[in-house]
């Protein structure tokens, strides 16, 4: 039996274009969106950006969606990522579903800013 809603997924994925090729968005409050990343449900490993392929939209200027299909090579599955990204004071706040709920998660740009320098600091002295 064929299943028809691997079919439309395995085509999507195909055929759409990337995410990032879509990318960077400027939601009304300046925040700039660069990147939308996605793990993995089986084995939790992030994707690869060039394996997320599907449809960025701003249907309101403080609102920005996506829905997409993404492929992970180590379990060789694919599987839906859509959700939203919305303008929340200077930052953004990210929505997508859980188990048919909508999930918020807020985006602080200063603990990213420190997590990368973090990064930077353990590279430059492990070297």
């Amino acid at each position: 039996m064929v299943d028809k809603r691997r079919v439309l997924a395995e085509f999507r994925h195909y055929y759409e274009p990337t995410l990032d090729s879509q990318l960077p968005i400027t939601l009304s409050n300046g925040f700039v969106v660069v990147a939308i990343n996605g793990a993995c449900p089986l084995c939790k490993r992030e994707i690869a950006q060039y394996k997320i392929k599907g449809n960025v939209t701003l249907p309101l200027p403080n609102v920005l969606s996506f829905d997409a299909n993404a492929v992970c090579d180590e379990c060789k599955c694919i599987f839906p990522l859509y959700g939203r990204i919305r303008a929340k004071n200077k930052t953004a706040q990210i929505e997508r579903l859980e188990n048919g709920r909508w999930v918020f998660y807020s985006h602080n740009a200063l603990v990213d800013k420190f997590k990368l320098s973090l990064n930077w600091l353990t590279r430059f002295f492990k070297d």
